[in-house]
């Protein structure tokens, strides 16, 4: 699925995690065992289908995750060597940042058994029909995937909200897609925004494909650096536009001089446009020692 894989690359790009000890990393066996673990066990797991003996059966592949680093793709494949399903375990926690189940897929074929293509009409009724599951109802069971994969997000401490919600109901896949974006919860002033992207098929209410980052990053307590201090700075150095909107705490991915990577509490503030332009002007500011660190 070409826009899944467009996705992965997208939101996987957010962050590029430092480099961890080898030997605090998940192994392979450890892996095989939460993948299974994932897949199978909970009241919202997606494959409870799957037994044990699923550990033994994955491919093990290592690779380099762009958000959180050594990771390992655990894949389930077919009699003809085509993968059933993946699950991609990052290998310092050992959170799920990716899965995939194809054979659950719903697709709506474009062409008849003579491959001659079908009329548009025939097509939306079929979606229609096999539609099972309404958008409120995915929605619900998104959610509830949600708290299986981040047990934080069912009880509160974690806070999540949707986005965006798309259905591709019709020529091709027949599928429900929701984006989540992390917000702070009660007492956090900011958190990174990790993001969640699930496809649900409408007509089985699977959970079929998830990409999400999982960085965490909290600010509790007020920053050095104030709303106040962050709007001088920043107008400071862009000839004292007006500001536009109140600064906002956030926490950003940053790269210092010395290559190191970091998340970083910063307050975004957004300036008028200057003469000219459209576009107002964003200069991010270090809400620990007031530098600029984007604009």
């Amino acid at each position: 699925m070409t826009t899944r894989i467009a996705l992965v690359s997208t939101l996987l790009l957010a962050f590029a995690a430092p480099t961890l000890a080898q030997d605090r990393l998940l192994d392979e066996r450890a892996a095989r065992r939460k993948a299974r673990e994932f897949l199978s066990e909970g009241l919202h797991a997606p494959r409870p289908d799957l037994g044990r003996a699923v550990e033994e059966a994955f491919d093990a592949l290592e690779v380099e995750d762009a958000a959180h680093g050594p990771a390992f793709d655990l894949l389930l494949k077919n009699g003809l060597g085509q993968a059933r399903l993946v699950v991609r375990l990052e290998r310092a926690e050992g959170r799920v940042t990716y899965f995939s189940q194809p054979e659950r897929d719903s697709v709506v074929l474009r062409y008849d058994d003579d491959r001659n293509p079908r009329p548009d009409a025939e097509m939306a009724e079929e979606a229609r029909v096999r539609s099972v599951h309404d958008r409120a109802a995915l929605r619900a069971r998104a959610r509830a995937f949600l708290g299986h994969l981040t047990p934080e997000a069912a009880t509160g401490a974690r806070r999540f909200e949707v986005v965006l919600e798309e259905s591709k109901r019709g020529p091709g896949l027949l599928v429900d897609r929701f984006i989540l974006h992390e917000v702070p919860a009660d007492g956090v002033l900011a958190c990174f925004r990790n993001s969640v992207v699930m496809d649900l098929s409408p007509e089985t209410g699977d959970v079929v494909s998830l990409v999400r980052t999982d960085l965490r990053h909290e600010v509790r307590d007020a920053p050095p650096v104030d709303a106040a201090a962050a709007t001088r700075a920043a107008r400071a150095v862009t000839a004292q536009a007006p500001v536009q909107e109140a600064p906002r705490l956030v926490v950003l991915p940053h790269v210092e001089e010395d290559g190191a990577r970091r998340l970083l509490p910063a307050w975004v503030v957004v300036l008028a446009p200057p003469a000219g332009e459209k576009e107002p002007r964003f200069v991010a500011v270090d809400a620990l020692d007031g530098r600029i660190v984007a604009r």
